[in-house]
């Protein structure tokens, strides 16, 4: 079975307490978690996606959405793990910092993923968290705006801010100042 079946018939069993169905899920699920994760959080990311699955074996009984609602779900989990870290007072003087960092540990080029990720963790967080779900996690606005708290069209302009920020970030020299308007942005409606 694959395809959308798979996917529903995965985590209709995982839900049912299934182990190995649960474990597929995190073999499909997690390489984009720990990405959004890390794009938005450079310490800890490993801890906090563990955290985060432990959260959806403990949820899976009483997740009644479908495949298609099964990644916003986990993205929306993952999302609150993050704002808890950034809440703890004592993660933060373990780190030793007083607020989320804003600035990449390497700027380098390096792997090409993993310095796209690390580029957006420049962004303010707003703007970072707004991209990264687009980008990385791949949701739709609809789905983002529900996991933030916040209207579809903040969120548009999140993503076109957040985007156009990128650009300057990348390559200063080629600032668009005509950039374009989020109604035509493509993958962003």
């Amino acid at each position: 079975m694959s395809g959308a079946a798979g996917e529903q018939a995965r985590l209709d069993a995982a839900r049912a307490g299934d182990r190995e169905a649960l474990g597929d899920l995190w073999r499909s699920h997690n390489a984009q978690l720990l990405r959004y994760l890390r794009g938005r959080h450079a310490g800890n990311a490993d801890d906090v996606a563990q955290q985060v699955w432990l959260d959806v074996a403990r949820g899976l009984p009483r997740f009644a959405g479908d495949a298609d609602q099964f990644r916003p779900w986990l993205f929306t989990i993952a999302y609150r793990r993050l704002v808890d870290e950034w809440r703890q007072p004592r993660r933060h003087r373990e780190l030793g910092m007083e607020s989320p960092p804003e600035r990449a540990i390497d700027d380098g080029p390096g792997d090409g993923l993993e310095w796209a990720v690390a580029t957006i963790r420049r962004l303010p967080p707003a703007l970072a968290d707004a991209v990264a779900l687009r980008v990385v996690a791949d949701l739709d606005v609809s789905e983002i705006a529900e996991i933030l708290g916040i209207p579809p069209g903040t969120v548009r302009v999140r993503v076109h801010r957040g985007l156009v920020r990128l650009r300057e970030l990348l390559d200063p020299t080629q600032m668009d100042v005509t950039a374009e308007p989020v109604s035509t942005m493509k993958g962003v409606s």
